[in-house]
């Protein structure tokens, strides 16, 4: 018996956590189907922390020590600092007085640096995870079992290119949540 839900789909009668998973280890391999992704995403969250806190540490310290060494200065900005240049030291120097703006600019930063990264491992755990989701695909055009067996396939069928597919978007996501993030946190 089937439910037709709002968006026209069919969905099983009783499908509850345990009759979906008991479904997906059916359909799709046992219980190893659970599992498809997580050491791509393992090695995705490590690298992610990784980058991200290193990035978040050196964008910071450069931030605040540009003002403090700007603040320092008892003389008036040299004519370099005119045009664009000025305009980038006067931000610069608003944004390394501010510790909430320091928080932020640097928390984006290093979401930025951390997503570009690390995308390569997020398209393999999504690849990896969405496996079994279509079975009649998945038997046509299965991607390899192993990480590395997928990196050389994708390596030799799309280039390098091919391990960024919507890394933009995911950028541009991420500049306001980490900055949000970060700066709420410090």
């Amino acid at each position: 018996q089937l439910v037709t839900p709002a968006n026209g789909g069919n969905i099983p009668v009783g499908s509850g956590v345990v009759s979906s998973l008991s479904n997906i280890m059916k359909s799709e391999g046992g219980i190893r189907s659970l599992f498809r992704g997580n050491l791509a995403a393992t090695y995705l969250w490590i690298g992610y922390a990784a980058v991200q806190f290193a990035c978040y540490g050196s964008a910071s310290s450069f931030l605040q020590g540009y003002a403090a060494t700007s603040n320092t200065l008892e003389v008036e900005p040299p004519i370099a600092y005119s045009g664009i240049g000025g305009v980038a030291h006067n931000l610069l120097l608003k944004i390394g007085n501010s510790p909430v703006s320091v928080a932020f600019c640097s928390g984006a930063a290093a979401g930025v640096c951390a997503t570009a990264v690390t995308y390569p491992l997020d398209i393999t755990r999504t690849t990896f995870a969405a496996r079994g989701m279509m079975a009649e695909l998945a038997q046509k055009n299965a991607p390899p079992e192993t990480i590395m067996g997928y990196t050389r396939n994708m390596f030799q069928t799309q280039g390098v290119r091919g391990f960024f597919t919507g890394c933009t978007p995911a950028i541009v996501q991420v500049i306001p949540y980490m900055g949000m993030s970060f700066a709420m946190y410090d």
